[in-house]
């Protein structure tokens, strides 16, 4: 029985960090339809969106916060994932823009330690 129930947790921490690839996909998608970066730090990005339109990800305590024209729509993650690094990284070439993503993520009730990293580079639209 101990050994189920350990196994049912194992199983869920793992899901649990699985699912929060949607905030690296979340935030890939919103950057490729970009027309522009505003600004850029290591821990918040604001994208010209268009029509006047701004979305911004910004890392707020342990959590990642998705601002739409400066409306707070929410954290990303789950309340069961502490987000323990994101790094935004400009990249400018001849081509165009990128952004180079760097997301830690690690589940709240899991004792082992485990953290997922997710990396990604994104090419904005309005950039090429």
């Amino acid at each position: 029985m101990i050994t189920m129930a350990r196994a049912l947790k194992e199983t869920t921490i793992h899901a649990e960090l699985i699912q929060s690839g949607n905030i690296m996909e979340r935030m890939s998608r919103e950057i490729r339809q970009a027309s522009d970066i505003i600004s850029i730090s290591a821990n918040d990005l604001v994208l010209d969106a268009g029509s006047g339109k701004t979305i911004e990800f910004k890392l707020v305590g342990s959590d990642v916060q998705l601002w739409d024209t400066s409306t707070n729509i929410g954290n990303l993650n789950s309340p069961n994932i502490i987000v323990t690094a994101l790094t935004f990284t400009q990249i400018i070439t001849t081509k165009g823009k990128a952004v180079k993503i760097v997301l830690t993520i690690r589940p709240i009730n899991d004792a082992s330690g485990n953290i997922q990293d997710f990396y990604n580079t994104i090419v904005l639209r309005g950039s090429y």
